[in-house]
């Protein structure tokens, strides 16, 4: 049975729910034999399948690479400090630590470094539980000291561990703020790949 517009609005008055206001407009229901056309043609062009591509799935992005290139050449040029730093600071990022002592268990690190602080012993990062929500604050109460505190950590161990002095060690780091944090994974793994192989050189 088709529903009018009058039906309904006569209905709904006698329940007296509310009234219908008469500017609605009537709908209009399409017959029961009208058929939508399809066009199964271009359906079929839309939906087929494709052979498999491995192109068609790899991004490659020349600009994303240079950038990364010279997050790495900063890192590099970066001050080296004694470990840990001489003063606190705020901040997240990767660092490295150097050793240029006579202890033999580490004497490749020292000679690759008695010229210039060129082969970390170790490289990290410091990233904090939440380090989205605090990067972005400008609060400084809000933001982390991540980065010195793993760096103290670091001098902690050394300093209680036999055979190794404090004074012996050296750091580096580099501080990522706002966008430029989410590169700190990307940069920390470009590191350790680069000295994976210069560990493989004869």
């Amino acid at each position: 049975m088709a529903h009018s517009y009058e039906m309904t609005n006569q209905w709904l008055t006698e329940q007296n729910k509310f009234t219908v206001p008469t500017h609605i407009p009537r709908w209009h229901l399409p017959p029961q034999h009208e058929k939508i056309q399809v066009d199964k043609s271009k359906c079929c062009t839309l939906m087929k399948s494709k052979a498999f591509d491995r192109s068609e799935h790899v991004y490659k992005n020349d600009a994303f690479a240079e950038l990364v290139k010279d997050a790495i050449r900063f890192f590099n040029g970066t001050p080296v400090h004694t470990l840990p730093p001489p003063e606190s600071f705020l901040g997240t990022g990767v660092y490295a630590i150097y050793y240029t002592g006579k202890n033999p268990v580490y004497k490749k690190y020292a000679e690759l470094n008695r010229l210039s602080y060129s082969y970390p012993i170790y490289v990290g990062k410091a990233v904090p539980k939440g380090w989205r929500q605090a990067r972005a604050s400008d609060n400084q109460l809000e933001q982390s000291k991540e980065l010195i505190s793993r760096l103290r950590e670091h001098s902690r161990s050394i300093h209680i561990a036999q055979g190794l002095e404090l004074q012996d060690f050296r750091c580096r780091f580099v501080i990522f703020e706002d966008a430029s944090s989410d590169m700190i994974s990307t940069i920390l793994s470009r590191i350790k790949n680069h000295f994976k192989n210069i560990e493989r050189k004869p």
